[in-house]
């Protein structure tokens, strides 16, 4: 899987401390009083970006405030609570705080006595019910600074307060601000303002290939997006190493909201920062290709790519996620929750960037090193979301100190190739497997092979990538002798290492990416302009596949490699019809190629290619 993604610029603490004057020492206050304001709010400088959205614009709104003092015990270096001050709205019954505009007032006396002394103070906004009890809880000279900071989130109480886009009706968002040292005197002072950090992270996934029937008929349609070890609950305060494991859940799928062709979900979370990798939060893009029903899924990992260092979920972070389900690609862009931050739909100039030292991407040259699959460069330099691939204009040369085996032609596996262990791609033969001038059956006409499904639409046969799972279902119920195809492609004569599939005959979806990835091409039409059938789809005229393909091939020695010289068929594992199987017709002379599913399995007939593959 291939991910590009900015590391997380994390806040300093400064950033959301007490704004204080030049010299760091928080501004003291006049006897009696406490004012603030909080950063965050909409009358003052909102925190939040897209406060302009109507659906997200509760996301900076404030509701109700806690505020609990804590002052040194006496004769002990103990802090404990001195009151909890609390704002519960314009109607709310026992507020303890007033609010003038965007300002808010503590005024209290204590047995006669005004407010005054030397405080650890803390700003909690929009705490839900569970939390709120938590806090109304502490006893004043019993409750420690310690125990407040062992107050945990309730699963009840959701990161956004219960909201939903369009639904402004819960708690809010849970903020609290960074510890505060007050001191409140006969001085007067200015009034002090507090930023707020959201307990809550925002994961905004954007699908930059949607499917449009008259447009874009090969793109997806997201059904479904799964958070896996997803933070239910939360500490109150930031976890100075990890998050409790306990915290973690498998929760419900959460439905792709809007119609086929929307663009982008939203989702909150609490904050994940964990050492265990396999604790680490993940998402399952659930999705279709084209008009196709069959569902296919995309994870997507929280990885930095050039390090493949893990990231954690932190509060008030955005997660911006954008996926080409076509191709498999996705970048991550991760930011701070700052003021007024916006995150644009993506365009062609957004890519995932590669260098010579990132081995095993698409393009690279393979070889069995005494048992070890390892690559070395094959120039490409830039992977666009839209699937435009950029190499070198010279394209490196293979290692001459041992034999090249393949070229990597995907970083995508599929779901079922996953489940074998095949996660990191798929690598192309140099050379075919059968003498071209002549092709063998593929297998038994008039006759549906119960282990390969039918392939009838575009969307089928773009993302039908599981041929080794057909030719393992034929090989293990003894099937080869009457599918000559496969048979060839399996015994394909170059050694590979253990962990590797082994060769097999591709299917149509591969073939498409071997189009895809390698030959540059990022686009199918149907010669009929129906999304129906896949009796023929042809590549737009601007492309050539047979060129890019030789010219894929062209650093390998001569000896080594077959280049496509004539108008072949390349055959596939896929299924078309009890008489018809999946090819590629690479129309010499002409810029197009053909997928088509009307190849006659009697014969591959004249001109007809087996072109192994195998995962890894």
């Amino acid at each position: 899987m291939l991910a590009g993604s900015i590391l997380i610029s994390g806040c300093s603490s400064e950033a959301n401390e007490l704004i204080v004057d030049s010299n760091n020492v928080p501004q003291k206050q006049k006897a009696g009083t406490f004012t603030f304001r909080l950063g965050g709010t909409a009358a003052s400088s909102p925190t939040s970006r897209d406060v302009t959205e109507e659906s997200q614009s509760f996301e900076s709104a404030i509701k109700t405030i806690y505020v609990p003092f804590f002052t040194k015990k006496a004769d002990t270096d103990e802090s404990t609570l001195s009151k909890l001050y609390i704002y519960e709205g314009e109607v709310g019954e026992s507020n303890t705080i007033t609010k003038s505009e965007d300002t808010y007032i503590i005024g209290d006396t204590d047995n006669n006595k005004l407010l005054s002394g030397d405080f650890i103070v803390y700003f909690i906004a929009n705490p839900g019910a569970e939390l709120a009890n938590s806090l109304k809880a502490m006893k004043k000279d019993v409750t420690k600074v310690t125990d407040f900071k062992q107050i945990s989130i309730d699963a009840k109480d959701t990161p956004n307060g219960g909201d939903t886009a369009g639904e402004q009706n819960g708690t809010g968002f849970l903020m609290i601000s960074d510890e505060a040292q007050v001191t409140i005197s006969s001085d007067d002072a200015t009034t002090c303002t507090v930023n707020m950090t959201r307990l809550a992270a925002r994961f905004d996934i954007i699908n930059t290939q949607s499917y449009l029937a008259d447009t874009q008929p090969n793109g997806a349609t997201i059904t479904k997006v799964q958070i896996n070890n997803e933070a239910t609950q939360s500490d109150l305060i930031a976890p100075a190493a990890t998050s409790k494991e306990t915290y973690l859940a498998t929760t419900a799928e959460k439905t792709w909201t809007g119609t086929a062709d929307s663009d982008n979900m939203t989702l909150y979370t609490y904050e994940n920062i964990t050492t265990n990798a396999s604790k680490n939060t993940s998402l399952t893009i659930t999705y279709t290709l084209g008009n196709n029903n069959q569902e296919k899924t995309l994870d997507i990992y929280l990885k930095e790519r050039a390090t493949d260092t893990q990231l954690g979920v932190k509060r008030n972070h955005l997660y911006s996620i954008y996926l080409n389900c076509v191709t498999g690609q996705y970048s991550l862009e991760v930011k701070d929750w700052e003021e007024g931050a916006t995150v644009n739909m993506p365009n062609k100039d957004i890519y995932v960037e590669y260098t010579a030292d990132n081995l095993g991407k698409i393009g690279d040259y393979v070889y069995n090193d005494n048992g070890t699959l390892t690559f070395s460069d094959g120039g490409l330099r830039k992977m666009y979301l839209n699937g435009k691939l950029d190499y070198e204009s010279t394209r490196p040369a293979p290692a001459t100190d041992k034999t090249c085996i393949g070229i990597v032609f995907s970083n995508m596996t599929s779901k079922k190739d996953q489940d074998a262990c095949f996660t990191n791609g798929y690598v192309m033969a140099l050379k075919n497997a059968n003498d071209v001038a002549q092709g063998p059956a593929w297998g038994p006409t008039n006759t549906n092979n119960p282990y390969i499904p039918d392939i009838t639409t575009i969307g089928g046969t773009i993302s039908d990538w599981d041929g080794y799972t057909y030719c393992k279902a034929i090989k293990d119920n003894n099937l080869l002798e009457s599918y000559p195809a496969f048979k060839k492609a399996m015994a394909y004569s170059v050694e590979l290492p253990s962990k590797a599939s082994g060769w097999y005959l591709p299917s149509v979806g591969q073939l498409t990416m071997i189009a895809y990835n390698l030959c540059c091409i990022d686009e199918i039409r149907s010669l009929s302009n129906s999304t129906a059938s896949s009796s023929s789809y042809r590549i737009s005229t601007s492309y050539d596949f047979l060129t890019n393909f030789n010219k894929v091939l062209s650093p390998i020695p001569e000896a080594e490699r077959s280049l496509i010289e004539r108008s072949v068929n390349i055959a596939s594992s896929s299924e078309g019809s009890k008489t018809s199987f999946g090819y590629i017709n690479t129309n010499l002379g002409v810029n197009y190629m053909i997928l088509s599913s009307s190849g006659g399995k009697g014969s591959l007939g004249g001109n007809a290619e087996i072109r192994p593959v195998f995962a890894f």
